[in-house]
């Protein structure tokens, strides 16, 4: 193999390895904006439309499944731009949101936490540093299991996780009911884009049709 064909498979190694993190990153990134989503456009969506109108960007940007870093970086802008939106606001409408600040509040320090894992493995893959690096591949295993955990986590405390647990009264055959079985499983999956198209079937927000599903 000749220096330029090394090189080659070098780059399309590193893009492959890229893709797969901002995948990783992407899942429970998603899950989170749409819990997010219904819980706003349910309260009152008048009241809280500038959050709504940031979350519904950051679903947007996400929604393909051609998302690459440069966008993924895109959204993380837009997601402190949602938090100091939410900085801003009075005391008032402040306290209508509360519990939904508390419950995502860990999942956005969990994004943080992991978007920066992923910016320092994307320098790593760009800079055309040893890709088989064992602290390089080790830090890549961490970062896909993190993303993984709070993704499980995150669908534990969803309202769709726990109507799923209540209108199925024999889960999965050998799950034990664990969660992470149930979450990944093709039925939980099913359910879930299910449910997501009978809440817009059932709500009043159309105008936001296409960030829903």
């Amino acid at each position: 193999m000749n220096y330029n064909t090394a090189t080659t498979t070098k780059h399309q190694f590193g893009r492959k390895l890229t893709r797969c993190l901002v995948e990783s990153l992407v899942r429970p990134l998603r899950e989170l904006i749409d819990i997010l989503l219904e819980s706003l456009i349910y309260t009152n969506r008048h009241r809280h439309r500038t959050l709504v109108n940031v979350l519904l960007n950051i679903r947007e940007n996400i929604k393909s499944s051609n998302v690459d870093a440069r966008r993924l970086t895109d959204t993380y802008e837009l997601i402190v731009m949602f938090l100091e939106e939410i900085d801003q606001l009075n005391s008032r409408t402040l306290q209508s949101l509360e519990l939904i600040i508390k419950q995502c509040f860990h999942f956005f320090k969990s994004f943080f936490e992991s978007f920066q894992l992923f910016h320092t493995l994307d320098e790593h893959i760009h800079n055309n540093k040893n890709l088989n690096d064992k602290r390089f591949v080790l830090s890549m295993k961490e970062f896909v299991t993190f993303n993984k955990q709070w993704y499980i986590e995150l669908m534990i405390h969803s309202s769709g996780y726990k109507e799923f647990l209540s209108t199925k009264n024999q889960i999965l055959p050998n799950s034990n009911n664990h969660p992470d079985i149930i979450i990944e499983s093709d039925l939980f999956k099913s359910f879930l884009s299910k449910r997501k198209q009978r809440l817009l079937t059932e709500s009043l927000v159309n105008r936001y049709r296409s960030c829903i599903i």
